[in-house]
Parts: structure tokens; C-alpha cells; sequence
């Protein structure tokens, strides 16, 4: 969508349990009633005011009374993937302004699974004290089925990271410094430059991708850091990677 744009989104509800949507950073009305339970609907209008990148995950839902076990708490529905992201753009090509030009880009949504809630029966009596992830993905994908960045010797990437995860997550690209331009969906008057950056739960990040590794063709490995299982493409599925695909015969590091 872009900057000024009237939004409308309508909730289908086909759970067995009430649901809501909270978008962030934008200025409608906090649903705290929610669509009823396998037919209800919502409907959500707002205008995107200022672009950026932003989170819509699962409202928080309030119960009607002592006796309404559909009302409880929507918190574990984020966790097992009701959530998205959400990018308002301003002039064609930048993230911002034209301080934050890029030639390609690419919306990363960090999330995990841990089986113990995924399977149980009952999710809305899970213990979210004790969520334990075994799987990180991007883009409800593990390594080695996520998908490749596609871009060019020479060109400046925009990564939209947002972690719609309940854990702590530290993003790097190997042979390459990510530059953050904006976090939250407000642009930083002072940009900041990372190997890795670790960013928490409901956080968004906008980096443009420009290191040593774009002067060259070849794939680069984009990982998560500092978490078991996932510094070493080899290791196996549990962890969190991407690459960075750059097609030959094209100019060299911006």
C-alpha cells in the first residue's frame, strides 16, 4: 500500500475460539471485542498515514464474563502464526526518502514453533511461560526451503525484518554490514551500521544490505546468530537462513 491510503482489512473467523487483529503503529481503535468463534467477522479501516514497516499480529481479546472460555487470552495465536507484516511505501524505490533509496528489497518475518504448543489440544490453556521454540523460520520457512533473495552485483537491499517471534532474534548477512535506516516504523534521523543486530519480540527493523559481499556474484548466507543449531548451514532444519542471490556481468559495490 502506499502513504495516504485508506486501508480496509475484514477478519474471517474460522477458529474455534474468538480472535482479533492489532495492527502496529497505526491509529484505529484497540478491538478488544474480537470476531466470534468459526463464523464471526471484523472489519478494520485505517489510513496509512507514514511509511514504514509494521507488525499485524492477534488482538487482545477480552472475555464477556466468568463463563466465556472463547475469550481467553489470544496470546498463543500470535505464537503459532496469526501474524504478518504490513509495508507502506512513499516514493517508488525508497524506504523513506531518497536517503534510503535501494534497487531490490525483501520482507523477512522471523517467527518460531515450539511442537509442545502446536499440538496441544487445547492451545488456549497453554502456558506461554513455558513456550520453548525448537524451530526458527522466515517467512514460515526453515532452512534448507527458504526462499533466496534475488539482486544484483552492485545493488543496495532493503531487508524489512520483523520479528513476530516471541524470543530475542539477531539477524546477520555473511560478508556484508546492514546499515538500519528505521526501526518500528519511524526512520532514524542517524543511521546506524551492524554486522548483527538483536532486535526482541513485536520489533521491526529496515536495513539496507551493503557490504563486501555485493561486489561479486554467488549466493551469501543470511542467518540467525547466537542461537543453538543455527550458526552452521550444515546443522539441519532447525535453523533460520536465507541467501542472497546476485546474477553476474553487473557493476560493483555501491
Amino acid at each position: 500500500m502506499d502513504q495516504g491510503d485508506t486501508v480496509t482489512v475484514t477478519l474471517h473467523n474460522t477458529l474455534g475460539v474468538k480472535t482479533a487483529l492489532f495492527f502496529q503503529g497505526q491509529q484505529l481503535p484497540l478491538d478488544r471485542t474480537g470476531a466470534d468463534a468459526s463464523t464471526g467477522t471484523r472489519t478494520y479501516t485505517f489510513t496509512a498515514s507514514h511509511p514504514g514497516t509494521f507488525l499485524y499480529e492477534a488482538g487482545p481479546v477480552l472475555k464477556s464474563g466468568p463463563a466465556d472460555t472463547a475469550g481467553t487470552g489470544t496470546q498463543y495465536q500470535t505464537a503459532m502464526g496469526l501474524h504478518g507484516a504490513l509495508v507502506v511505501r512513499p516514493a517508488p524505490g525508497q524506504a523513506y526518502d531518497a536517503g534510503s533509496a535501494y534497487d531490490d528489497e525483501a520482507v523477512l518475518v522471523l517467527s518460531e514453533i515450539d511442537p509442545a504448543l502446536n499440538t496441544k489440544a487445547s492451545p488456549a490453556t497453554f502456558d506461554m511461560r513455558r513456550y520453548v521454540p525448537r524451530y526458527s523460520l522466515i517467512n514460515g520457512k526453515a532452512y534448507p526451503d527458504t526462499t533466496a533473495i534475488p539482486s544484483a552485483g552492485g545493488h543496495t537491499v532493503l531487508l524489512r525484518y520483523v520479528n513476530a517471534g516471541v524470543n530475542y532474534h539477531s539477524m546477520g548477512v555473511l560478508g556484508a554490514s546492514q546499515t538500519v535506516v528505521g526501526t518500528d516504523g519511524n526512520k532514524l534521523d542517524f543511521p546506524r551500521t551492524y554486522v548483527a543486530q538483536t532486535f526482541g519480540p513485536r520489533r521491526v527493523r529496515r536495513r539496507p544490505g551493503q557490504g563486501s559481499g555485493c561486489r561479486s556474484p554467488g549466493h551469501q548466507p543470511e542467518r540467525l546468530r547466537g542461537e543453538p543449531g543455527t550458526d552452521q548451514p550444515h546443522r539441519g532444519p532447525r535453523g533460520r537462513h536465507a541467501h542472497h542471490g546476485r546474477r553476474a556481468g553487473l557493476g560493483g559495490h555501491r
